[in-house]
């Protein structure tokens, strides 16, 4: 077998999965808590809770300037990786700590907008730069791994805060969360460098690689990061960049959307009780755990644009599937929902390593996330005003249409267009300088 498709990660490969998939958990059993914490708020203190709930969407589109200001920092040296892990890391344990704690609405929100800036600057962009760098052809395996703790979160979410809501009260666990959040983001901080390099250990724990030839390698893709030519304007000049954020775009709004709303879309049946209908919830999240892995296998063993039509075709017959009138098809839609969810967080990562390759990654990873970031925070957004204004069905059927319309996209992007371009930027610049 290729030693890149093997789990000879290493220990302490071993040790960045155990990481990057405990932030990955912390952060949506937070984020689930919210499921039941939301009538708690109100009773406790009085707060609205469509309001509360309606954070989630404002702290999502909150994030994004704060991921491409920070990711540029990162790309242009301004800051290191292992400092925006700590601080970023602090701020999200402190925030969510606090939760149990403000009292005053307006404190609360602030609160919640630093948590939800702070998570994806810790986790989703430091743990995929991470990744990157210290896996860039094993990345398929260790994201469909890693990524399990997203919908194993969601699904806990709820489970854990009324057992520690039970145990040591309400303010005190939201304590317990904060205090594991802390201690995550220490371990990662004290156990990586930005580079295997760095800790004396090697790229994919390619051991047939020497330490001389392991540090050469370094030093040249590091000239060839200093090197790039790609600047954020030669990224959004280049059409392959905007149809990879868009195209991904679509499994983030999916997922964010179908998940986010399965429970009034159910409801609205008449077919199920909410009993039933958080089940359903739940059944979908525990499928989105094998479901990540299934899309990070594909992944690894084809390429991530192959995975990556795979999982949207997969939502879009979780859609087609979800307006049949039946339980039995209801429940087949929940299985491939979870594969599209599992999925919907490994490829923006994926497909921006395999095309720039592990040290140009950066330059490009955060203008590629932003894009990503904008479209896709407004899936839930978008099913729920479609379902108000035409109906649930309604809001599945475009969720089905928008599927293959981002399928469509991903085609024309194909391995080599960096190098095209590249090539492109080299003539622009001798241009520029013969004409002076």
């Amino acid at each position: 077998m290729d030693e890149n498709k093997k789990f000879n990660f290493g220990v302490f490969g071993w040790l960045l999965v155990i990481y990057c998939f405990l932030t990955f958990l912390i952060f949506s059993l937070g984020n689930g808590t919210m499921n039941v914490a939301v009538a708690l708020f109100e009773q406790r203190n009085g707060w609205n809770q469509t309001y509360l709930l309606s954070l989630q969407s404002i702290g999502a589109w909150t994030a994004i300037p704060f991921i491409f200001i920070f990711g540029q920092l990162y790309a242009r040296g301004k800051i290191k990786l292992r400092h925006l892990i700590l601080a970023a890391g602090l701020l999200y344990a402190i925030g969510i700590f606090l939760w149990g704690r403000v009292t005053n609405l307006a404190v609360f929100t602030v609160v919640f907008m630093i948590c939800y800036i702070t998570y994806p600057l810790w986790g989703t962009f430091s743990n995929n730069s991470l990744t990157n760098n210290w896996f860039p052809r094993k990345k398929g395996l260790i994201i469909g791994i890693t990524t399990i703790g997203f919908p194993l979160g969601t699904g806990l979410g709820s489970m854990v805060f009324n057992i520690l809501n039970g145990k040591v009260g309400f303010s005190n666990a939201y304590l317990i969360i904060g205090v594991v959040a802390a201690a995550i983001c220490l371990f990662g901080f004290f156990t990586f460098t930005e580079y295997p390099e760095q800790r004396g250990q090697f790229p994919d724990n390619n051991r047939s690689l020497t330490s001389e030839q392991a540090k050469a390698e370094f030093e040249e893709g590091q000239k060839m990061l200093a090197d790039s030519p790609w600047t954020v304007k030669n990224l959004l000049r280049t059409k392959e960049v905007w149809l990879l954020g868009i195209a991904n775009s679509y499994l983030f709004a999916i997922a964010s959307g179908c998940m986010g709303t399965m429970v009034p879309r159910l409801l609205s049946t008449g077919r199920y009780s909410p009993d039933q209908a958080v089940l359903f919830l739940l059944v979908a999240a525990f499928c989105a755990c094998p479901g990540s892995f299934l899309c990070g296998f594909i992944d690894n063993r084809t390429n991530p644009k192959t995975a990556f039509m795979f999982t949207n075709i997969c939502c879009v017959v979780a859609c087609i599937l979800n307006i049949i009138p039946t339980t039995p098809t209801l429940i087949i839609s929940l299985v491939f929902i979870g594969i599209g969810t599992g999925g919907s967080a490994n490829f923006i990562m994926s497909m921006t390593t395999e095309y720039w390759g592990r040290f140009k990654f950066i330059k490009a990873y955060p203008t590629v996330l932003t894009i990503n970031q904008l479209l896709g925070s407004a899936g839930p957004m978008l099913m729920a005003v479609i379902a108000a204004k035409a109906g649930w069905d309604m809001s599945y059927i475009v969720m089905a249409i928008l599927g293959v319309v981002a399928t469509l996209i991903a085609i024309p992007i194909k391995k080599g267009f960096v190098e095209k371009a590249e090539e492109k930027f080299a003539a622009e610049a001798n241009g520029v300088v013969k004409q002076s």
